[in-house]
């Protein structure tokens, strides 16, 4: 489907649209799709890996992304106050070194109270100058539905996410 179709179809529902901001640092192979609202300051930054390839806005449409949705939904968040981060899996040091560097200009930029790791997103951006910043790590969307035993988890570390937007300043 067209792209400008379904947005328009969106509007229609009432359903806001995502603005895809993509940081690209094409001689490493070194991506990073940005999902963020337009119109409010996150709250909550996801850091999510993603098949290399696929954009997020597509991650973000398939049955795991839609359980991301609804676990957040469930603990009063939604893509308003939420931007999302997806990167690819990575191989070299140098493009790990790539990334870090777009993710913490990132970080920078959206100040967000609490940020939350699933799956194996590893950086080396978090154990540095951001431990100011709550960091929570839980499993990855996709995990959940190859073992659904794990939500439980994913849920207790749901509500700790919420427990530090509440109790945060920002």
């Amino acid at each position: 489907m067209d792209i400008a179709l379904k947005a328009y179809y969106l509007q229609q529902m009432g359903i806001q649209t995502w603005t895809l901001r993509g940081v690209e640092v094409e001689t490493l192979g070194c991506e990073l799709d940005i999902l963020a609202s337009q119109h409010t300051s996150p709250i909550l930054m996801i850091f999510i890996e993603k098949l290399e390839g696929m954009q997020l806005q597509q991650w973000m449409l398939s049955k795991a992304g839609r359980l991301l949705m609804k676990m957040l939904d469930s603990i009063g968040l939604s893509q308003e106050n939420t931007t999302f981060i997806g990167g690819n899996a990575t191989q070299s040091i140098e493009t790990v070194q790539h990334r870090d560097v777009l993710l913490k200009e990132q970080i920078e930029r959206y100040h967000p109270k609490v940020i939350l790791i699933l799956g194996s997103f590893s950086s080396e951006v978090f154990h540095q100058t951001y431990n100011v910043i709550p960091i929570i790590s839980s499993s990855h969307p996709e995990e959940l539905l190859t073992d659904p035993m794990k939500k439980k988890h994913v849920y207790t570390d749901l509500m700790l996410v919420k427990s530090r937007l509440e109790y945060t300043p920002h």
